[in-house]
């Protein structure tokens, strides 16, 4: 019965700790578990405990790209957000379950998004504030795309960027911000509490 949970710990678990701190644990664990019950319920207990640590994504963080287009004149956004994260903070915000992954909520779901983004991401270009309007969004894996797009948006050479994703919601959140604007692309990393970043080109 050790062969197997020793295969195990190889494959999934020892890329994360130094070798000989794995022997050392691997041993600290046969005196600990000499009854052979106990390892029986540590073998069928480890695959939910590797499962359940997979599926909690350990760190929060959102991605927004800018892109802007001088040929059409629009600035097109796409925020990415893990989409647990999204629906906790929505929940918050409409005071019920929000189920993102159900295909016949999408038209509420879509309008609680809208609300949300527009109460914490704001654009300014050159001083002036720009409305976007939400495009659509989609889910990929375990994270939510968001897309936006300014329209009627002349050339600038500054934009402030007023983001707060999930500040309320977690403590430790980071929000990336990319910019691309005259072929420059400038990156950003805001940490809560954190919200405002300006570019300049």
């Amino acid at each position: 019965m050790v062969a197997p949970a020793w295969k195990i710990c190889q494959i999934f678990v020892l890329p994360a700790f130094n070798m000989k701190m794995a022997a050392k644990l691997y041993k600290r664990w046969q005196l600990w578990h000499p009854m052979r019950w106990k390892r029986r319920t540590w073998l069928l207990l480890l695959p939910l405990v590797l499962i359940t640590g997979f599926h909690l994504h350990p760190y929060y963080v959102s991605v927004t790209e800018l892109d802007y287009r001088p040929e059409e004149k629009q600035l097109q956004i796409a925020c990415k957000i893990f989409t647990d994260d999204l629906e906790e903070a929505l929940r918050g915000q409409a005071g019920r379950r929000v189920d993102l992954l159900k295909g016949t909520s999408r038209p509420d779901n879509d309008t609680l998004v809208v609300a949300y983004l527009r109460q914490h991401l704001k654009i300014m270009l050159d001083g002036k504030t720009f409305p976007f309007r939400f495009v659509g969004s989609e889910i990929n894996e375990d994270a939510t795309w968001n897309y936006l797009l300014i329209e009627h948006a002349p050339a600038f050479s500054q934009a402030t960027v007023f983001i707060d994703i999930l500040y309320k919601e977690r403590k430790d959140q980071i929000n990336i911000l990319h910019f691309r604007n005259r072929n420059q692309r400038q990156s950003y990393r805001l940490v809560n509490p954190d919200d405002t970043h300006t570019f300049r080109w």
